[in-house]
């Protein structure tokens, strides 16, 4: 799971994106999900692995940020970081999408992606990316 911490996300767009990745923990049984920090680039220090048994860990995830964004590098980190027995078999990104991978038309994937589109209702998924945009909007008032 790839968290959108650049500089257009609110903190309140945070706190919905971790409610959301939360209620995923709730609803499995059985899982290992690796979450991290992106912006301009992945923060792999951020990354957190959570299992059943310590998915109250999700409170210490870290939200780092440079302000940039650009969530292709998500797919960049994937290739090199799931090789050999770690496998990966989906990427969610969690972002508004405002950067360079609305309407892409080059980037590709090593598994199906999950777009959770926040506030951005004309988001294009990229085109060679197997996978679903599930918009979401989040009352910033």
């Amino acid at each position: 799971v790839a968290i959108d911490t650049s500089g257009s996300i609110t903190e309140k767009e945070i706190d919905a994106m971790m409610d959301h990745v939360f209620t995923i923990l709730q609803q499995f049984k059985a899982f290992e999900i690796d979450i991290w920090s992106c912006g301009s680039k992945v923060y792999k220090e951020s990354l957190l692995k959570l299992t059943g048994s310590n998915k109250g860990d999700l409170k210490k995830f870290q939200v780092i940020s440079d302000g940039g964004n650009d969530m292709r590098h998500n797919f960049t980190f994937i290739k090199d970081h799931y090789k050999g027995k770690d496998k990966i078999d989906m990427l969610m990104i969690l972002s508004d999408f405002y950067d360079p991978l609305d309407g892409d038309t080059e980037t590709t994937s090593i598994c199906p992606c999950v777009f959770m589109c926040i506030d951005h209702k004309d988001f294009k998924k990229p085109t060679k990316i197997k996978g679903e945009v599930y918009p979401f909007e989040i009352d910033n008032k």
